[in-house]
């Protein structure tokens, strides 16, 4: 019975699949693009399964890591591709409501006062905004929030009002 085993696991084309299929799995719990070496390691056991090559583990790893910087581009450029649906519901709704808020160091934004239960979020692109910076609240993506620079005092009271 253990002799089965050893067998199966120096199988390459099946070692590779169980990395791919690992890096899947992986895949849906953290999504990260480090992870998209799946593909590249499922590239490699169709390899080996149907073409019968590379035998040697340096020849392996050589079409992991050619197929892993063909691949990660293309599977980047595609998930990028997806942008986030508009906000709708009662979110959208609630939108008018939240209070302006001040941009933080630490890339959050605090707002005036609480908006769906917190004063503190994190802001989605807003990579320009200083620390300091005066905003209003446009959109919620996922758990954080779209802002963009309050024009003048003037607006800033109008939008807390």
């Amino acid at each position: 019975m253990g002799s089965g085993k050893e067998t199966l696991l120096q199988d390459p084309a099946l070692v590779w699949g169980l990395v791919a299929f690992a890096g899947l799995v992986l895949e849906m719990f953290f999504i990260t693009p480090l992870l998209f070496l799946w593909l590249a390691a499922a590239v490699v056991a169709l390899a080996e399964l149907v073409l019968g090559w590379p035998r040697s583990l340096g020849g392996q790893v050589l079409l992991l890591g050619g197929s892993s910087l063909v691949t990660y581009p293309l599977v980047r450029a595609f998930v990028r591709r997806g942008n986030p649906p508009p906000t709708t519901g009662d979110v959208l709704d609630q939108l008018h409501q939240a209070s302006p808020g001040t941009v933080r160091a630490s890339g959050e934004v605090e707002l005036d006062e609480p908006f769906m239960g917190s004063r503190v979020w994190p802001v989605v692109d807003g990579e320009h905004l200083k620390p300091g910076t005066r905003v209003r609240v446009v959109d919620v993506v996922g758990n954080a929030l779209r802002v963009v620079p309050l024009k003048d005092s003037r607006h800033a009271r109008r939008a807390r009002s």
